[in-house]
């Protein structure tokens, strides 16, 4: 028996390797090459000739024949089935495929697919719904049968994301990469009314807007999301008082991260309210500092920035200032006020400056040229506090 058996194998894996005829027969004495038929009958669906379809079709049946419990061939047989033009009993076998594993993410997509291919959105979003709330590893998968689909962002955010705030968020930000202007604006709302907006997604929606030059979007978007009571009325600038953490976003405070200088809110010294910005620079080197900043948007026409800075031992004869540029074309503007050095408590600092019509932002930032000097290694303390932006009438 041991040699009968060991011959039949051989011959399998040999003689008969692409032969299913052959090979279901000595199945039936417990000589299978399951392996075999079911490679055989994925290549098969790889085809697109009538005849390969009919092969595959015989091949994927006589796999589930063997193993009708598993999911995945019944996956295959309802794939297989529509090549062969049987929609009616492909129905059937996705539906038995999600019966036995209900809970399988790649069963689930397979059926999904299915129902996308016979332009069944209903239940392809019902089931990617699932697969979302299941696991994050098919979201670019989803994601991308979402972007071609048609259906409208809302019926996706209503029936094709689950109320999960990590599954909201990753759509969200496929929409970002190429969804369009209405999709995700309505998106963001969605995330709003939902609770699942955070600081990071609202920094990449106003990066989506700006980049669009949709300003008055951005500084809307911006102002209903941080409740800044001042901004933008009183106040171009958000969170002037540095009482709110940084959020990243480019219409608050970014951190500049260079070396040689330390950039902190400070709860324990400030001109106003309960924090101020505190800079420590090392000592270490002639730093051109081009710190901390954000962006405003402006109209053209007379503005004024004023701030309060305390220093303590800030030594060169370079010290800080408060400066405003045109981040696209700095030749169109760039101001700053004289640099403050030394110690003293909380300085008034402010300069007008002219909006051309060109420029449409500005950058508000905390600067510090070289030195030209021997001594010219900048150590000391300074604190910033009570920036604002306003225009002149």
């Amino acid at each position: 028996m041991l040699i009968c058996f060991s011959t039949a194998g051989i011959l399998l894996e040999t003689v008969y390797r692409n032969n299913w005829q052959a090979e279901s027969v000595f199945c039936r004495f417990h000589i299978c090459a399951s392996k075999q038929l079911i490679e055989r009958a994925a290549n098969r669906r790889l085809e697109v000739t009538p005849e390969a379809a009919a092969l595959g079709w015989q091949e994927s049946r006589e796999a589930l024949r063997r193993d009708p419990a598993f999911a995945l061939r019944w996956c295959d047989v309802g794939e297989s089935l529509l090549g062969v033009g049987e929609h009616g009993q492909a129905a059937y076998a996705f539906r038995r495929a999600v019966e036995l594993a209900p809970n399988s993410p790649p069963i689930l997509l397979r059926a999904a697919n299915y129902h996308w291919r016979m332009e069944h959105p209903d239940d392809a979003l019902r089931l990617s719904s699932h697969i979302l709330e299941l696991i994050r590893d098919y979201d670019a998968v989803i994601f991308l049968l979402y972007s071609r689909s048609g259906v409208p962002a809302g019926e996706l955010l209503r029936r094709g994301v689950p109320r999960d705030a990590a599954a909201a968020q990753a759509f969200f930000q496929s929409l970002l990469a190429g969804g369009t202007t209405d999709a995700v604006r309505e998106a963001w709302l969605w995330l709003g009314s939902q609770g699942y907006a955070t600081d990071r997604l609202a920094a990449s929606y106003l990066d989506f807007l700006l980049a669009r030059r949709l300003y008055s979007d951005a500084v809307e978007t911006w102002a209903a999301y941080r409740r800044d009571p001042s901004y933008p009325g009183k106040n171009r600038i958000s969170n002037g008082g540095f009482e709110a953490e940084f959020s990243g976003a480019r219409l608050d405070w970014v951190p500049s991260k260079l070396e040689h200088v330390r950039e902190e809110r400070d709860g324990r010294v400030a001109y106003t309210g309960n924090w101020s910005l505190r800079l420590t620079f090392d000592g270490t080197t002639n730093l051109n500092y081009a710190g901390i900043s954000q962006v405003a948007v402006l109209s053209p026409g007379t503005w004024r920035v004023r701030a309060r800075i305390r220093v303590d031992g800030i030594t060169t004869d370079r010290g800080l200032s408060l400066r405003v540029f045109d981040p696209e074309s700095s030749s169109r503007l760039d101001v700053r006020t004289a640099p403050v050095t030394g110690s003293t408590e909380w300085l008034p600092v402010e300069i007008a400056f002219q909006v051309p019509q060109a420029t449409k932002l500005v950058q508000v930032q905390l600067f510090r040229e070289p030195s030209w000097k021997f001594d010219n290694k900048i150590a000391g303390t300074a604190w910033v506090d009570a920036v604002e932006l306003t225009p002149v009438r």
